[in-house]
């Protein structure tokens, strides 16, 4: 997830996701199961962005899940970065 800088009073963070079909028959290619990556967004009563949970689980054959949660300060300083390819390298 990365934090744009504010234009305004609004800040806006912008995060690069795939489709929900994860690696297709591509998982299955090469030496090492690719693994399948997810975010799940929380969003407040007021619809802003509150945490999000970047999950990624082994590719086939394989038994590991991971699980980091990011929760959004409000009052947190804009640190503006370049967005990465996938949500598990931030």
């Amino acid at each position: 997830m990365t934090t744009l800088p504010p234009t305004g009073a609004v800040t806006t963070r912008l995060a690069v996701q795939g489709s929900t079909g994860g690696a297709g028959l591509r998982g299955l290619e090469g030496d090492k199961p690719m693994p399948l990556v997810m975010s799940v967004l929380y969003l407040g009563a007021d619809h802003q962005l509150q945490a999000y949970d970047d999950i990624q689980v082994g590719g086939a054959g394989t038994a590991q899940v991971s699980l980091n949660r990011k929760v959004i300060d409000a009052a947190s300083s804009v640190n503006p970065a370049a967005p990465s390819a996938t949500p598990a390298d931030n």
